[in-house]
């Protein structure tokens, strides 16, 4: 519900993984908002090394990494400032603040939405 109204109806992955709108993406989880483009914590990796043609990737300064158990959660910092949060396997090991890193994702995983008029 939006205002009030019905947003986007479907099954909770459906939902999930295609959301119709910003605000759908955003009520049902935590998002990435990179240039416009969202992209899930789940599906931001962090790398030390550059890496090839196939994936979207930015250099990027970790500020944290908190161990959850299955994942770890690592804030990092875009070159623009923008905070980025990824939940990394943490068979990846730690990645410690002030680290330059790279973080990346694969097209596929994006969230993109034309203009929405509110």
């Amino acid at each position: 519900m939006n205002g009030g109204r019905i947003a986007q109806t479907g099954t909770p992955q459906e939902v999930y993984l295609w959301p119709c709108t910003r605000f759908v993406a955003g009520f049902l989880g935590s998002v990435n908002w990179i240039n416009g483009v969202g992209v899930r914590p789940e599906a931001i990796r962090i790398g030390r090394a550059a890496l090839g043609a196939g994936v979207r990737a930015l250099p990027a300064t970790v500020v944290a990494s908190v161990f959850l158990g299955n994942c770890l959660h690592v804030e990092a910092r875009l070159a623009t400032g923008a905070a980025v949060i990824a939940e990394v396997p943490r068979v990846d090991g730690a990645f410690d603040p002030g680290e330059n890193v790279h973080v990346w994702w694969h097209a596929a995983d994006e969230l993109r939405f034309a203009e929405e008029t509110g």
